[in-house]
């Protein structure tokens, strides 16, 4: 039986003026709802208690299932995977995250039923202008597409991570998620050191690759005043997180095994970082690089081509560094 399921999104969110397809997803606003759904997403809405269900994007797909407890969970991996990938649209400034209010319409007959508690279920709103009439394929659309590459994988497990880190409450969870999310992007094998792959990304080009950027580039990047005095202190910093990564992993270390203050600084290198990572792994799809290694391969490349890696290293990260956020 086809059943097409409906659920609402956080109305913290990211609002689409207009229907928007992501793969086997859709999501649009509540102007598209029919009476009939609208009158059952009110039931669910009260049921589940969500008082904004008007204000509330609706995401969209269709599953073939049993019942509507088995769609549930088919349709989550769709949802989940579509909000993966659309969760740096909203620069980290938006909640993605699916709420239990939806309703399923089921194709044979038409009939619409609100999703309620029990029935067998296993941050700021962003808002996105669409200027054209017929938009192009955006990055989220063309990662799910049925062309599958090893980079393009990559980085829709890493959007899963970060993700996770945005929604996750405990430091250091966030803190971990965010180094997996980079580990996935950066990890060629099994004893790869990710840190100076990462140290590329935050200003500081080491290894004998840094030797293929240009001379008036490099001249550029170190014109900052302190910029040489903060690269040995974040790498410092990577180090102890990766450390930290590692004692948690194997060892079981907690929250309280490491001192709040340095989780707090591991916290925010991590935020620094994911999505710097994250970016410099869209440029190379968008160049038409496949694989990590080729990412590797054409990291200086991607970096000197983008025109404005001088000005977020010296305005953005190093200024972050100098002055850091109270948090």
């Amino acid at each position: 039986m086809n059943i097409v399921v409906i659920r609402l999104l956080d109305h913290r969110g990211i609002y689409f003026p207009r229907t928007y397809c992501l793969s086997q997803v859709e999501i649009r606003n509540g102007t598209r709802d029919t009476p009939c759904e609208r009158e059952e997403i009110a039931k669910s809405s009260q049921a589940f208690g969500d008082a904004r269900a008007d204000y509330c994007m609706r995401i969209v797909t269709v599953v073939e299932a049993g019942g509507d407890g088995a769609a549930d969970g088919i349709a989550e991996e769709h949802f989940e995977e579509a909000l993966d990938v659309l969760a740096p649209s909203s620069y980290g400034m938006s909640r993605m995250a699916l709420l239990p209010t939806g309703i399923y319409r089921h194709i044979p007959n038409m009939k619409v039923t609100a999703r309620l508690p029990g029935r067998d279920h296993t941050s700021g709103t962003a808002f996105r202008i669409m200027r054209e009439p017929f938009p192009q394929l955006d990055l989220p659309q063309f990662l799910l597409t049925e062309t599958k590459t090893d980079l393009k994988q990559r980085l829709v497990r890493s959007y899963h991570w970060s993700r996770k880190a945005n929604l996750e409450g405990n430091r250091q969870l966030r803190v971990l998620f965010r180094w997996f999310a980079m580990e996935t992007i950066w990890m060629l094998s099994k004893d790869d050191d990710i840190v100076p792959r990462i140290m590329w990304v935050l200003g500081f080009p080491v290894g004998p690759a840094a030797r293929m950027l240009s001379r008036i580039f490099v001249s550029s990047l170190q014109a900052h005043p302190t910029i040489s005095a903060w690269k040995s202190q974040i790498e410092q910093r990577l180090r102890a997180v990766k450390t930290f990564r590692n004692d948690s992993v194997h060892s079981g270390f907690r929250p309280q095994d490491v001192a709040g203050s340095s989780i707090r600084e591991f916290d925010r290198i991590g935020l620094i970082a994911c999505s710097r990572v994250q970016a410099i792994a869209s440029a190379g799809i968008s160049a038409g690089v496949a694989t990590a290694s080729e990412l590797l391969e054409y990291l200086p490349v991607l970096i000197e081509s983008n025109g404005n890696y001088i000005n977020d290293i010296h305005n953005n990260i190093l200024y972050g560094c100098e002055n850091p956020p109270q948090w």
